[in-house]
């Protein structure tokens, strides 16, 4: 699991280090499985007893962990947070946050960075796995004990198989089920049924340990995050950890006698309460307190703590758990866990039904919190429509009730986030819009996605029903710009490699990314001819979560003054601002700046009379939109002042 660690900390060398994971699911499906087929060969297996060995093994730390971070959580998260936190603290009481977290999100995904339960997914599998194969072994011994390889064998290979298939339909449930992951722990556990049954062959053994461990120290590195995992991708470090243990089994090796020295036994030995704790408080670390990734210096502090942490974990509650007492039955044991994890479930419940327990914190502080929930209210009914709705014009109208639409809103999430004061503009002019928003995808026209396929035919469609709607004479494009054209994504968590393409694209690059959101602005007056062409642009993103950040702020009595440095708004959006001056400059577009009003020679801020202007760290709030809405007056032919963007070609001047 130190493998694990690394990568979740984003140390070099370690990309991979996710697999860890799939070589711990090899191992324990080994030692387990072990366990079990000895005891059913000696007639004296239980299943009451093995799940109480589970539970005294899995039960204890885990349920410490949960509720030290509960308590942690309670103190430093926002409401917004923390009541998604509760439903993740149900979810990992009854072993199934994998099922959880397939619902809420991916393992790969910027959000899965502020989910302090995220790696008890991994339990979740095993648990399911260990609450079934059990029983499949009881039956196929029961029928016949010849057919207790081939089954598993069988079950194995159907499990590769669906992993195989699904990594490609549908990645994130190829990762969380386990139903795509019982061939990992099922390969252990092979090794464990044929044991005995192949021949030891010294030479050949020695050779498959080496081979094993070289596979498992490329795959830690050089493992990619999504590209066939965790069907193909795994087999790697899969078949390397079972080529270790097959040669461990053997006899003693020079594999063996390395894997054997003192401090990676010691690792070992604690790596369980190890994995339990180190993401965690990375997590509340990273997310919620500092905001930022942990430096150079502060790394080894953090270091220090998970092991300082992982040591008390395993001397102080896995260790004295193990122990069995014939003084206390297997019925109390697992009654004892079954109320615990009741109770757990219980705080879930209530953190995630009160909304995350607001009243913690005072009036001041919690009115910069709960701007995290101040979200367009349309949201759900309005955004990502299908792409038959939209060809159909089977979509969301906002503005004057009873008004023909004359305004159409094309946008990703900053366009669903602005929506309301859109609204507010269209209503104070008597006008209607209709409404095709759909986050994630970039609202421009003939460029492809890499990350999201669905998004060319959804605007497509977009494209066409507006060349069939000449009723509607005004579009306005609202869109994370420098997403697009820089193929990064910056704030509280930062990605690369976001990249479009188009007809013309011969690579994917930064340099090719400019190029294409380039062509697909030029591409405008054709797209859309005939409308006025409304660009809003210039939103600044913030490099934390606006609403954590200062709730944090004003808890501790500090200033709340937020934002981000004007001259890291003015270098991230250069290139943008560039190419749309150009466009307004020609007559394509016309520009509405929303940096504009934000912004001032020092900052462009980010809370601003007792809250936050921010749901997170780039998406304005209902209220900010709102507040701001004058800008709009410009695309429907209303007066506005001059610092707002006026009806004609914008020039750099009046953009600031």
């Amino acid at each position: 699991m130190l493998a694990v660690i690394l990568y979740h900390m984003k140390l070099q060398g370690f990309g991979g280090g996710f697999v860890g994971v799939d070589i711990f699911f090899v191992i324990s499906g080994y030692l387990i499985t072990k366990i079990i087929h000895t005891d059913m060969l000696a007639g004296r297996f239980s299943l009451v007893a093995f799940y109480e060995r589970r539970a005294r093994r899995i039960l204890p730390a885990l349920f410490a962990m949960l509720a030290a971070t509960t308590i942690l959580g309670a103190v430093v998260m926002i409401p917004a947070a923390f009541e998604v936190y509760g439903g993740s603290v149900v979810a990992t009481a009854l072993s199934v946050s994998n099922i959880y977290f397939w619902l809420v999100g991916g393992y790969f995904t910027l959000a899965a960075a502020s989910r302090p339960l995220l790696h008890t997914w991994s339990l979740g599998v095993e648990e399911q796995f260990y609450l079934a194969f059990p029983l499949l072994l009881m039956l196929l011994k029961h029928h016949s004990g010849r057919w207790t390889v081939p089954g598993v064998a069988i079950a194995a290979a159907a499990s590769f198989a669906l992993a195989v298939w699904l990594v490609e339909t549908d990645p994130r449930a190829a990762f969380f089920m386990p139903f795509t992951r019982f061939w990992e722990l099922a390969l252990g556990a092979l090794l464990a049924l044929t044991a005995g049954v192949v021949a030891t062959r010294p030479r050949r053994d020695v050779a498959a340990g080496w081979i094993g461990l070289a596979l498992i120290a490329l795959a830690i590195p050089f493992t990619p995050e999504t590209r066939h995992f965790p069907g193909l991708g795994a087999v790697p470090a899969c078949l390397g950890a079972a080529l270790v243990i097959h040669a461990g089994a053997a006899g003693p090796s020079p594999v063996s006698r390395l894997l054997g020295a003192a401090p990676l036994v010691a690792i070992g030995l604690l790596s369980y309460s190890l994995y339990l704790w180190h993401w965690p408080l990375l997590v509340l670390l990273q997310s919620f307190v500092l905001q930022r990734p942990l430096t150079a210096v502060e790394t080894p502090l953090y270091l220090v703590a998970v092991a300082a942490l992982g040591f008390l974990s395993w001397y102080a509650v896995e260790r004295p758990f193990r122990r069995r007492s014939p003084a206390v039955s297997s019925a109390r044991v697992l009654g004892t866990a079954g109320l615990a994890s009741a109770a757990l479930v219980a705080v879930g419940v209530t953190v995630h039904q009160t909304g995350g327990l607001p009243w913690r914190w005072s009036d001041g502080t919690l009115r910069y919190a709960l701007a995290a929930d101040d979200i367009n209210p349309w949201r759900e009914a309005c955004d990502s429509h299908t792409v038959e709705q939209v060809r159909a014009g089977d979509v969301c109208r906002i503005g004057a009730a009873g008004a023909e639409p004359t305004v159409a809103v094309v946008g990703d999430s900053f366009g669903d986030a602005l929506l309301p004061g859109i609204e507010a503009a269209l209503a104070r002019a008597g006008q209607s819009a209709v409404v095709l928003t759909r986050a994630g995808c970039n609202p421009l026209f003939g460029i492809d996605q890499k990350r999201s396929r669905g998004c060319r035919p959804y605007m497509d469609a977009v494209a066409d029903l507006l060349a069939r709607s000449p009723g509607i004479g005004t579009v306005v494009l609202v869109g994370r710009w420098t997403r697009i054209a820089e193929g990064t994504r910056f704030g509280s968590e930062e990605a690369a490699d976001v990249f479009i393409g188009d007809a013309q694209s011969a690579e994917e690059s930064y340099a090719e990314n400019r190029r294409v959101f380039e062509r697909a602005i030029a591409r405008l007056p054709e797209v859309l001819a005939g409308k006025a062409v409304f660009v809003l642009a210039f939103v600044p993103e913030q490099p934390f979560h606006v609403p954590q950040a200062a709730s944090l702020h004003a808890m501790l009595e500090r200033p709340v003054e937020l934002g981000v440095e004007r001259v890291l708004f003015d270098r991230r959006q250069a290139f943008v601002r560039d190419v749309l001056t150009a466009a307004a400059g020609r007559g394509d577009i016309r520009l509405l700046d929303l940096g504009a009003l934000l912004c001032d020679a020092r900052r462009c801020r980010a809370t601003e009379d007792g809250t936050s202007l921010y749901t997170d760290d780039n998406h304005p709030t209902r209220s900010a939109a709102i507040k701001y809405s004058g800008i709009f007056d410009a695309m429907l032919n209303r007066p506005v002042g001059p610092e707002l963007a006026g009806p004609g070609p914008a020039t750099p001047e009046r953009l600031w």
